[in-house]
């Protein structure tokens, strides 16, 4: 069969899937939603009719805890793909034709380059024929990992966050696989590369917080004798925690990705608050005055002050004070990229922010437990918990006229002892969305809820929130917050971003259609990194399993 015929022959790797997404007892229905596709999509793909991008198969794998050696398979019969053996051993080689191969949408191809599975390391040859990508630009992947790359011909683009680089022959790349990532080709000519990828299937959301957050259910460590029972929650996914000591108390599906709706907005605030000047003041755009209602009704051309805009945003979850608002950074992508660096400061490796104000966006998800990283954070923000506990304030929309009275969504504030403050959402993918805040005595806790039933989040998590008084230090943390990265500055040399203008320096061999180094030579520095991130990744990921002190 000729390579061609090979890149688009079908995967093969639905019977796989649905036989772990049945021995896991999830419906078909129930695994399309968590992973944000259509429902025949999944179907079409676990009958082999279709075969998935890169992005796809990422999400159901991760999704069904398995690991990429799961989803290649391995026969009985080695013996017969092998080349050479060791006297009496197993088989080292495989020949071009005998590789392991996985076919994806738009023709990329994944052949794997060991003979038989490895579960921390995959070593592989991928092709991306002209016009193929890993993902559509709005849906970059996310997984655990780190990942290193070496181009043989053709020229490939590759986007890390909100960085974008292209590598030409002889160029490579590596980088955190828990970053958003795409990949795609550029310009007329197929690219051929060597990829390697250690520590994917330790799936980023269970690790964080401990091993009992890995968990999809209702977690929860009673006391030998005098529980009070949780309450039942009408909701996929929650999390309960103490900001104080960082313990989470209780949690149901607390690293599941969610559709966050407006609660994204304790994130914008929490990033630009930090950066913005409260008198400074910001002329609407056309964009932030067309935003979808909710909104406070920002005109284009106005100017409005930066501290009115954050009470907007927090009070009555003014879609058009987002906008406005991430537009004040100097550009709307620099405000998104400030909001998913923070993310990761916060090592809230389940959020990918798209949009300022949470509406729905391909791509776009965030966890319960991301959420209440997000809630412990805010209240080290004076002006933040400020505005979350404000009931009625008056707004400036027009210059020389009466200002517009403006009113908080949060009626906890009122009908709940102790509530600081809390941000609704909804939308119809997402359904109702909470995060709260509540202080009795010395103890802090904060309460996010994701999908929930609309109309019922508040009640919800008052519940949660009573039941957490009562139980607190009396129930078993099921997990912990995490504390917040450092904010030095990486060390050593990152590769050159490209330009705004696509003003790109290649090497001088490369540009004229040669590899810029030996591909001997460059395989040996790929494979010393690889080694070397291999060796980093296994300490850290026993020092994480050791357990790490709770954030204070």
């Amino acid at each position: 069969m000729s390579a061609a015929d090979r890149a688009f022959e079908p995967s093969k790797v639905g019977s796989r899937l649905r036989m772990e997404r049945e021995r896991h007892g999830i419906s078909l229905r129930e695994l399309a939603r968590r992973v944000g596709h259509r429902l025949s999509l999944v179907s079409q793909i676990e009958l082999d009719r279709v075969n998935p991008s890169a992005s796809t198969l990422y999400a159901l794998v991760t999704e069904l805890g398995m690991t990429m050696s799961d989803v290649f398979g391995d026969n009985t019969q080695r013996a017969s793909r092998v080349v050479r053996t060791r006297p009496g051993g197993e088989g080292l080689d495989t020949r071009p034709d005998a590789r392991r191969v996985i076919n994806l949408a738009s023709g990329v191809r994944w052949e794997r380059l060991t003979p038989h599975s490895d579960p921390d390391v995959e070593f592989l040859y991928v092709v991306y024929p002209v016009g193929a990508e890993s993902c559509a630009e709005d849906a970059l992947v996310t997984h655990g990992g780190r990942e290193y790359g070496y181009v043989t011909s053709g020229t490939l683009g590759v986007r890390v966050g909100f960085d974008e680089y292209e590598l030409g022959p002889g160029a490579s790349i590596a980088f955190d696989s828990s970053s958003p990532h795409r990949l795609w080709t550029i310009g007329n000519d197929p690219v051929h590369a060597v990829w390697v990828v250690i520590g994917r299937a330790a799936d980023p959301r269970a690790e964080g917080g401990g091993p009992q957050l890995a968990g999809r259910g209702v977690v929860v460590n009673y006391p030998a004798q005098g529980a009070r029972r949780l309450p039942y929650v009408q909701a996929s996914a929650y999390v309960l925690a103490d900001a104080g000591t960082g313990q989470v108390l209780a949690a149901k599906d607390p690293h599941g990705w969610y559709r966050p709706a407006s609660t994204l907005k304790v994130l914008t605030a929490i990033t630009l608050m930090r950066v913005l000047s409260p008198d400074a003041t910001v002329i609407a755009s056309r964009r932030a005055a067309i935003a979808e209602p909710s909104k406070v009704g920002l005109i284009a051309g106005d100017s409005y002050r930066v501290s009115d805009l954050f009470k907007a945003l927090l009070m009555i979850s003014a879609n058009d004070a987002a906008i406005a608002l991430v537009q004040a950074t100097g550009s709307y992508a620099k405000g998104m990229a400030m909001m998913n660096a923070e993310a990761h400061h916060l090592q809230a490796d389940d959020t990918v922010a798209v949009t300022p104000n949470g509406l729905d966006a391909r791509g776009q998800h965030v966890s319960a437990y991301d959420e209440a990283l997000f809630a412990r954070q805010a209240l080290a923000i004076p002006e933040f918990m400020g505005d979350e506990g404000l009931r009625v304030v008056k707004f400036p929309l027009r210059p020389h006229h009466h200002p517009i009275t403006l009113y908080t969504q949060n009626t906890m504030l009122d009908t709940f002892r102790g509530d600081l403050g809390g941000k609704i959402g909804w939308t119809t993918p997402a359904e109702a969305t909470f995060i709260g805040w509540a202080r009795r005595g010395h103890t802090t806790l904060v309460v996010t809820i994701l999908h929930c039933t609309p109309l019922t989040e508040m009640t919800y998590a008052a519940r949660l929130l009573s039941w957490g008084f009562a139980m607190d230090g009396k129930v078993n943390p099921v997990g912990t917050l995490v504390s917040p990265l450092p904010l030095a500055a990486p060390a050593g040399h990152t590769p050159k971003p490209i330009p705004h203008q696509r003003e790109i320096a290649r090497p001088a061999a490369a540009a004229a259609g040669r590899p810029a180094v030996p591909l001997a030579a460059g395989l040996g520095i790929l494979l010393l990194a690889v080694f070397t991130g291999w060796a980093v990744l296994m300490v850290s990921r026993r020092g994480r399993r050791a357990g790490n002190p709770p954030g204070r």
